[in-house]
């Protein structure tokens, strides 16, 4: 198979990790599946997410219900309302920590690496992925999240925006904390 090393680091000018998510999410056609367990996205990342689900791709997120850190936590559910609004689907895990790093998009091509969906990542960060060009790879890759979108628990927009107060209130004042989490 086609493998492709992609890196990227606070030493350079752009992020190659970032715009090797935004690609993917970008040409997505049919679908594009990603497990990471930081979504702290950025302005780009998240439009590509919303255009891409508002044009009709299946576009799922697996993530811990519960992050290894509670600021963190708030953070990334501070993302889930405007992400909820434009169709993506966001699956949470309860039973243990996900850490996995993984995209794979329309049974063609997927991402296995280091890099979060988060902006340390992309810009603070030393970083490395692999870009497999497999078909068969990319199938079993998704099958396998399949199983793990089966045993998450699929937020409901009508919920979510129905959440305590309280929540909103921890999920705002950790957004302030993005940019360096």
């Amino acid at each position: 198979m086609t493998v492709q090393t992609v890196h990227s680091g606070p030493d350079e000018d752009f992020s190659a990790t970032k715009q090797l998510y935004f690609s993917l999410i970008n040409e997505a056609q049919e679908y594009v599946y990603i497990a990471n367990p930081y979504i702290i996205p950025g302005e780009s990342i998240i439009e590509a997410l919303q255009v891409s689900a508002l044009s009709g791709v299946d576009v799922r997120l697996l993530l811990s219900d519960q992050s290894d850190n509670n600021i963190v936590t708030w953070c990334v559910r501070s993302y889930f309302e405007t992400l909820l609004q434009a169709g993506v689907k966001i699956y949470l895990i309860s039973d243990g920590f996900l850490h996995s790093k993984i995209i794979v998009a329309d049974d063609t091509v997927s991402t296995v690496g280091t890099t979060n969906l988060d902006i340390r990542s992309f810009e603070q960060n030393y970083e490395v992925n692999m870009v497999i060009y497999d078909d068969a790879f990319a199938i079993a890759l998704k099958n396998n999240l399949l199983h793990d979108f089966n045993r998450g628990n699929l937020l409901d927009y009508h919920t979510f925006i129905n959440r305590p107060w309280w929540h909103k209130i921890k999920e705002g004042l950790a957004k302030i904390w993005s940019p360096v989490l």
